[in-house]
């Protein structure tokens, strides 16, 4: 393993410093800014991994309430390693600084931290140092989890056509390319809302047919963070509507500074499973995000049976991301 004298793990606070530096990162996102992980209410640990002086890397962990852990949180999609850019080197020098970054912050991490579990942006494919770090001894080592994402391409959404001329269209499945006719045939459209209630509302419904209990805790934290998001103008929920104009479903959308935009939320109502909403509030919203600059959409996970034929359906691409686990007694 590379020798690490040199860096450090430096502490840092939420807030401008931090938002800087991951705004400046093609490894960053919305998931990592204050004021969505201050909207969590839950423990927060930030560092910056220095060499010498200069800041490479930085690391996010959501910790439990006692912060004896780092669990991450079922709203954050992704978390951990946030790398610094480094336009100026080539690909071998970059793999090199990310990997010795990457060692040094898993090797100071399983110091600090009994359990550890973090969800690494797919822009990380490369696990190699935290996966070798006591590869030749008895102790704890991490372990890594496979997950998939769905990502849909936006920039054909920025020449307005047919839908059917659309090359996501020709991709998408037989049942999914029936359901956006359908939708148009119906009159279904698309909205911009800010009715953060209302889908709170869908939500819970939409959960409760999936056998999922959303509390009054639960409530909170998803309001908390909409309207949290909605204040600094990174979100954009539409809702769906029939021809009478009644509301059948919600999504909304992480507007990324990256020129990636993520599906944060999705919600329907069980009666109008039938309407088309469903299909129609991501697929008519795809032209107003490739409006908003955005170049990607991220479906976020295609890890559940239920839930992962569905977006894969739309004819996105299959992206895989990594989680990371470290149990220091397993």
């Amino acid at each position: 393993m590379a020798s690490l004298d040199k860096y450090q793990l430096e502490k840092v606070q939420l807030g401008y410093e931090w938002d800087e530096f991951v705004e400046s990162s093609k490894f960053g996102s919305p998931f990592s800014l204050s004021y969505f992980l201050n909207a969590l209410s839950r423990p927060i640990h930030c560092y910056f991994c220095k060499k010498g002086s200069e800041i490479v890397a930085g690391v996010v962990l959501i910790l439990s309430d006692d912060e004896r852990e780092v669990t991450g949180h079922g709203l954050a999609v992704y978390d951990g390693i946030i790398y610094k850019d480094f336009p100026q080197l080539n690909n071998a020098q970059t793999n090199s600084e990310q990997f010795k970054a990457q060692q040094f912050i898993g090797e100071s991490l399983i110091k600090l931290y009994k359990r550890l579990r973090f969800t690494l942006n797919p822009m990380i494919q490369d696990i190699r140092a935290l996966s070798w770090i006591n590869y030749h001894s008895e102790l704890a080592k991490f372990t890594s989890q496979v997950n998939f994402s769905s990502q849909v391409e936006l920039n054909e959404f920025r020449n307005k056509h047919d839908f059917s001329d659309y090359k996501l269209y020709k991709e998408a499945s037989v049942s999914r390319r029936q359901e956006i006719r359908y939708g148009f045939k119906k009159g279904v459209s698309i909205e911009l809302s800010k009715d953060y209630n209302a889908f709170i509302a869908f939500y819970k419904l939409t959960m409760e047919r999936q056998s999922i209990e959303i509390n009054k805790s639960d409530e909170n934290v998803i309001l908390a963070l909409l309207l949290a998001l909605d204040a600094h103008g990174i979100i954009k929920m539409f809702k769906a509507v029939d021809k009478a104009g009644k509301v059948g479903s919600y999504a909304v959308y992480l507007i990324g500074f990256n020129k990636i935009a993520y599906y944060l939320f999705g919600a329907n109502d069980p009666k109008m499973r039938d309407a088309h909403t469903g299909t129609a509030v991501i697929w008519q919203a795809l032209t107003y995000l490739a409006d908003y600059g955005m170049e990607r959409l991220d479906l976020e996970g295609i890890n559940s049976p239920m839930r992962g034929w569905f977006k894969l359906s739309f004819g996105g691409s299959v992206v895989p991301y990594f989680r990371l686990n470290y149990d220091s007694e397993g």
